[in-house]
């Protein structure tokens, strides 16, 4: 039978060609001293993608940047507060792109805390600004990554891995690597996963709830009609350990409420109702 062009180059000894063939993808480009540029000489992104692996996807967000080179808004909000590298940025939007968790994962640590969209007390000035966790505090999204109540949770989560955290921080640095999630290269996938579930089944559900529910009660002032098709994506969303009324009222599942009294830590679940098996 007779052999194709990529058959016929892959049955050549390299010894005898001085020059061997260069590939392309799943083809041939030619001999490797006549071939440029060279696709694992040469890369286009920061993530040194090989030239022959990039897609129309890497070439839009290159040619992009060209143009768009100025930083979201939210980078600079949160350079305010707490300074971060352009390359600890470069780390919080890798978590929002891995094979491991979905959009239903990152997606409420990617708009509330990234993106300091979050309901914290003290944005409201008709009720108390203090923390709804430690109730020692006033509540702010820094807080949130200093609050000692959610340091619990977060050492549990420390203690499953096995992760010891670096010592000698700074507080600043403590803040930084609770609220983003260790924003460093050399950080296990594994912690920074876990760390933004954690922070989904936590403090950001509570902070969705408390967002639907003035919503809620501002529709009914109004006479418009009720949100359902919010409130059943929201459930979506935080569900199976959460569960929102029609009042945009939160509740917590027996399990959930067990398990935190269990990791001592049902403070957290002090001012949700507990769901029972029936009303499921």
């Amino acid at each position: 039978p007779q052999l194709t062009v990529s058959e016929a180059l892959d049955a050549i000894p390299d010894n005898i060609d001085p020059s061997p063939p260069t590939r392309w993808g799943r083809g041939y480009k030619g001999p490797r001293r006549e071939s440029f540029p060279l696709p694992d000489e040469y890369a286009l992104d920061a993530n040194e993608t090989p030239l022959d692996q990039i897609s129309v996807k890497t070439l839009t967000a290159c040619f992009t940047a060209l143009f768009h080179s100025k930083p979201h808004p939210c980078r600079g909000a949160w350079d305010k507060r707490l300074p971060l590298t352009p390359e600890q940025w470069k780390t919080i939007a890798s978590r929002y792109n891995n094979s491991l968790l979905t959009p239903r994962d990152y997606h409420l640590h990617f708009k509330h805390i990234t993106h300091r969209r979050i309901g914290t007390n003290n944005r409201f000035a008709d009720q108390p600004s203090t923390c709804r966790f430690c109730h020692k505090y006033v509540e702010s999204s820094v807080h949130l990554g200093r609050c000692p109540s959610l340091k619990k949770i977060f050492g549990t989560i420390n203690k499953a891995l096995g992760f010891v955290p670096r010592q000698n921080r700074s507080t600043q640095e403590q803040t930084l690597d609770t609220l983003f999630c260790f924003p460093h290269k050399s950080t296990l996938p594994s912690v920074a996963h876990l760390y933004m579930i954690a922070w989904r089944y936590t403090t950001l559900v509570q902070a969705k709830a408390f967002k639907i529910r003035a919503f809620i009660h501002a529709r009914e002032r109004s006479g418009a009609t009720h949100p359902q098709r919010l409130l059943n994506r929201t459930n979506h969303a935080i569900g199976p350990l959460f569960h929102l009324d029609a009042a945009g009222t939160l509740s917590i599942t027996e399990r959930m409420a067990k398990r935190l009294d269990v990791a001592q830590m049902g403070h957290i679940g002090r001012n949700i109702n507990i769901l029972t098996q029936d009303e499921h």
